[in-house]
């Protein structure tokens, strides 16, 4: 198979070489002439040990300065130019570009990005495009970390390509012998590639931020870190990663603050872990001003516990998002919390059922927080689909 990549920086040459050693026909497009006299004599134009040593041993290469110039039998093309940040948004005027170069000069061409995006409406109308000159676009997201390319191509963790009928193209079928290839859409494949990087930005702040504590004289943090990463059944695992309601129980809630109150003056009021709980509330209020903007002015809330089957509703963020709602006839039950218990937590101003009957009967729709049906025609709205 013969493919070509466009813009030969980190991603592109990795690409380049990752396919020429999978054994492809690879052919090479970069406009900037030192670059490219530079692969021409046999030197990439920056420093990484392993692809300069793969470089050395590759033998079904060839280079280009321009599109245009691309043979007319290869089919699949790899943009891998940059998107440089600006301000707080990806620059995508280089993709724009070379992509226009392929529609303007080839027909019946898949087009695969690799670039970084993080506009799926923007390359929604690049598609339109791109259908319009007879070719197709596909995105190819990269997961590939400087000095660490080369590892990275051959053993990535998961390979991503997005776009109609993309497993119909023989690209994808190449990919598939060497690779675990995930489909899906635009807008999923950018969202994986730049939640990907800022969850690795999260975790390396958030451990950094352990450096803060005011007791950091009494602890080893490194030591501390280990303990923490050997629980592979929470702390380092998908638990926890699928979105849902807002965090609440007895203890998020707790020690989330307790540990933001210990940290420093000087990073306090920054810092992520005060931001924590910040965001989790405000999540609670936006649920409120859903319930509060619905048709509905008598709603019903089954199963107030934090956790289903646990009993307790210390913390239960669903106690709090009750009392806050305003202009609504609220009525309650839950059959794993006694109604004195609820009594005293939710005051007189809230209707609390002696049965899930009852609780039908006297509302137009009820909410609530578990996966249950009800033997009703009542609307069943399940709070973490809000």
């Amino acid at each position: 198979m013969k493919i070509a990549v466009v813009g030969l920086g980190f991603v592109g040459t990795t690409s380049l070489l990752g396919f020429a050693h999978l054994g492809m026909d690879v052919i090479g497009v970069e406009k900037n002439d030192k670059k490219l006299t530079g692969f021409k004599k046999g030197k990439i134009p920056f420093f990484d040990k392993d692809l300069q040593e793969k470089f050395s041993k590759s033998d079904n290469l060839d280079f280009l300065s321009s599109i245009s110039e691309i043979d007319s039998d290869i089919r699949d093309i790899l943009v891998c130019v940059e998107t440089p940040l600006i301000k707080s948004s990806l620059d995508l005027s280089v993709v724009k570009k070379a992509l226009y170069e392929i529609c303007e000069t080839r027909k019946g061409m898949n087009i695969w990005l690799r670039s970084t995006l993080d506009d799926p409406n923007e390359i929604n109308k690049l598609n339109k495009i791109v259908i319009n000159s007879n070719n197709k676009l596909f995105l190819f997201p990269e997961f590939m970390r400087e000095a660490n390319c080369w590892k990275d191509f051959l053993n990535p963790a998961f390979t991503i390509l997005a776009g109609n009928d993309v497993e119909n193209t023989n690209f994808y079928n190449e990919l598939v012998k060497h690779f675990n290839v995930h489909q899906c859409n635009y807008a999923e494949a950018i969202t994986v590639k730049i939640s990907s990087n800022a969850f690795h930005a999260l975790k390396v702040t958030f451990a950094n931020e352990l450096q803060y504590l005011k007791y950091k004289d009494q602890i080893d943090i490194k030591k501390v870190m280990k303990i923490f990463c050997s629980d592979t059944k929470l702390n380092i695992s998908s638990k926890y990663l699928f979105p849902g309601e807002p965090y609440s129980g007895p203890c998020l809630k707790k020690d989330t603050l307790a540990l933001s109150s210990m940290l420093s003056e000087d990073i306090r009021e920054s810092s992520i872990l005060k931001q924590i709980d910040i965001s989790n509330e405000k999540q609670i209020d936006l649920i409120i001003k859903k319930i509060e903007n619905s048709k509905y002015s008598t709603i019903g809330f089954y199963g107030l516990e934090f956790k289903e089957g646990s009993g307790d509703i210390r913390n239960s963020y669903l106690i709090r998002l009750i009392k806050r709602i305003n202009g609504k006839e609220i009525h309650i039950f839950d059959d794993s919390i006694t109604n004195e218990e609820l009594s005293k937590v939710l005051e007189s101003k809230f209707h609390i059922e002696e049965s899930l009957n009852d609780l039908i009967e006297n509302t137009d729709v009820i909410f609530t927080k578990f996966s249950t049906k009800f033997d009703t025609n009542k609307e069943l709205i399940a709070l973490d689909s809000l």
